[in-house]
């Protein structure tokens, strides 16, 4: 759920701000409302914080060296040397791309020196290079002094003595070195580049210092944005946030205890309230997925944590579908549990939910018969008393019975969303516009029938006379409460008025529940391509060398259907809840994670400014 917020400002003198500001972040539970206000000092600690995020990516991926082996600096002369290296780095990379280029250019002629050349010149014995191709070459008058010096495919290297250069053909620019020089230069480039990555691996064994600052410095730039977004007035400074209305008398005791005034009331509708959604652990699991996708919930829309893990789950199983793929991820998460238990580690939130997960899939597959892509497994015992027989994967009427589900899970899902539109509505005001998200309730009971008879088959699913009118009433329930604000015939009016975008919403709801049947279709595809490697295994023979042919193309195939299905489930398991649910739901995640001004590190604090 997501947790009520109380909005508090607190007043207090402008010479104890220091003190209020540590005492509020040894609390730990007030969400500073941050201005957008700046001040030297957060630009330095921003920059600085920009330097150390660099250094941290410039040592990252290379081995943690044992203190003893690291040259041991101080913060500051450690990112100094780092920005050095870097500069010079990319100088170097620079000026080797640059020699790389005209040590191509100068190969084909083999090593000689410009000089030479420039001498002749200087001497009044005119000497070009050319390079020319075959026509090129045939333009040349016959008597013209050219020798031809390197040939190669069409084109060939020459160079002439005439007093004038050749018309219409583009002279080689003599090199400043020869290649031989071209080469020794890109040498020298290579030994420092490799100097550099050695440094750099020395340097590697300060990576925990840096990790250490960067937190330290995130904390000290937390700090200084509480301190700028302070208003000040006279001798009086005030501070305001969100606090979780159960923490507002740990605020409130503090207030008393040093002398500050607080008020405390509910944030206002336009306030930027923080959103902190808290679960129990059961649905906690899912919060991974949220992490992953960055989305964090609006102070005033749905925590949907119960129903995305309810239906995730389930879109996971379908995707997936196979009942042998979901015991190599039960496999892999009770490995990785077991490992995490032997070095102390509790059962993590993204273990728990791959448990979770993993049986699913097991459970889908078992009743659907799937077991790696085998009809011999499915029809072998005990597996084929698992079976449910209308939804078998090697049943060839079972397409149908599965999009059907598919298209009943996306209506249930769909007016689940309505339905909670609903009962919240009611708790506000004025409670008739709630009414409207009955209207699209019966519309979508409606459209279901429809989506039955155009998209599977119609003699199947004739399409009954009340779906019509589920629709056409469910529409007008639209029209007559959604737009209400206290006048009901002005409600009807802008109702009217909005009547083109809700007709375009209703088909939009009708693309919403056929979006269900990609379940089907993404499910089926792993099942055809794991029967497909299955076909290309069997075909290799029973020779040793076929047998393991096989093995590797069951593995491989089988690994790489694995990651696809892995990957499906992201793009259209998760679409599923993100876009088509949280659409109805009206949901926009426009959500500001709670982010209490406190204490992220230890108390010994490092020295964040050199």
């Amino acid at each position: 759920m997501i947790v009520k917020m109380r909005k508090i400002s607190l007043v207090l003198l402008e010479s104890e701000t220091d003190r209020a500001l540590e005492e509020l972040r040894r609390l730990g539970v007030l969400h500073v409302e941050t201005s957008s206000e700046g001040s030297e000092r957060l630009e330095r600690l921003q920059e600085r914080l920009s330097r150390l995020q660099r250094a941290q990516r410039s040592l990252d991926g290379y081995d943690v060296a044992p203190a003893s082996d690291a040259p041991r600096l101080r913060p500051g002369d450690l990112l100094d040397r780092l920005d050095e290296l870097d500069s010079e780095e990319e100088r170097l990379v620079e000026e080797r791309e640059r020699l790389q280029r005209e040590r191509d250019r100068l190969s084909f002629w083999g090593d000689f020196d410009p000089d030479d050349l420039r001498l002749l010149n200087e001497y009044g014995l005119s000497a070009r290079l050319y390079l020319l191709t075959r026509d090129e070459l045939r333009a040349i008058p016959p008597e013209a002094p050219v020798f031809e010096v390197a040939r190669r495919g069409s084109l060939t290297g020459v160079v002439s003595f005439a007093a004038e250069p050749f018309a219409d053909i583009q002279e080689f620019e003599l090199p400043a070195a020869s290649l031989s020089a071209v080469e020794e230069e890109l040498e020298r480039r290579r030994a420092r580049l490799d100097s550099i990555e050695r440094e750099r691996a020395a340097l590697a064994g300060h990576m925990p210092l840096i990790e250490k600052t960067i937190a330290a410095t995130g904390e000290e730039i937390e700090l200084e944005q509480a301190r700028v977004s302070m208003g000040v007035d006279g001798a009086l400074s005030h501070i305001t946030g969100y606090v979780p209305s159960e923490r507002v008398d740990t605020v409130a005791a503090a207030a008393r205890t040093s002398g500050w005034a607080m008020v405390a009331r509910d944030p206002a509708p336009d306030d930027p309230t923080p959103t902190l959604v808290r679960n129990p652990k059961p649905i906690s699991i899912i919060k991974p997925v949220f992490t992953m996708l960055g989305t964090i919930p609006g102070y005033r829309e749905y925590d949907i944590s119960f129903f995305f893990l309810l239906f995730f789950t389930l879109f996971f199983a379908m995707i997936i579908g196979d009942a042998g793929y979901g015991f190599v991820f039960l496999a892999g998460t009770l490995a990785t549990v077991v490992l995490g238990k032997r070095k102390g580690r509790p059962v993590g939130l993204e273990q728990a939910l791959l448990l979770v997960l993993s049986v699913a899939t097991i459970v889908w597959g078992a009743l659907t018969g799937t077991w790696f892509g085998s009809e011999a497994i499915a029809r072998a015992a005990p597996f084929r008393f698992f079976v449910f027989e209308p939804i078998a994967t090697f049943n060839p009427r079972s397409g149908e019975n599965v999009k059907f589900f598919c298209f009943v899970v996306g209506t249930v899902q769909i007016v689940i969303a309505h339905l909670w539109n609903f009962t919240t509505g009611l708790r506000s005001r004025p409670r008739i516009r709630a009414f409207g998200q009955i209207g699209w309730l019966v519309m979508i009971l409606g459209i279901y029938y429809l989506v039955l008879n155009l998209v599977l088959d119609p003699a199947l699913y004739p399409l009954p006379d009340f779906a019509l009118w589920l629709i056409v009433g469910g529409l007008g329930g639209v029209v007559l409460f959604s737009e209400q604000e206290g006048n009901f015939l002005k409600g009807i009016g802008k109702g009217f008025a909005g009547l083109l975008t809700t007709f375009l919403d209703s088909i939009g709801a009708f693309a919403d529940i056929i979006s269900y049947i990609r379940l089907f279709a993404v499910g089926l595809a792993t099942v055809e391509i794991a029967k497909s490697f299955n076909g290309m295994a069997s075909d290799m023979g029973g020779s040793i060398v076929g047998i393991v042919g096989s093995i590797l193309i069951l593995a491989l195939g089988h690994t790489l259907n694995l990651a696809m299905g892995a990957l499906s489930v992201v793009v259209h398991g998760v679409r599923l809840n993100m876009l088509e649910f949280s659409g109805h739901l009206g949901m926009e995640w426009t959500g500001i994670a709670y982010n209490p001004l406190r204490r992220h590190t230890e108390e010994t604090q490092l020295q964040v400014e050199s």
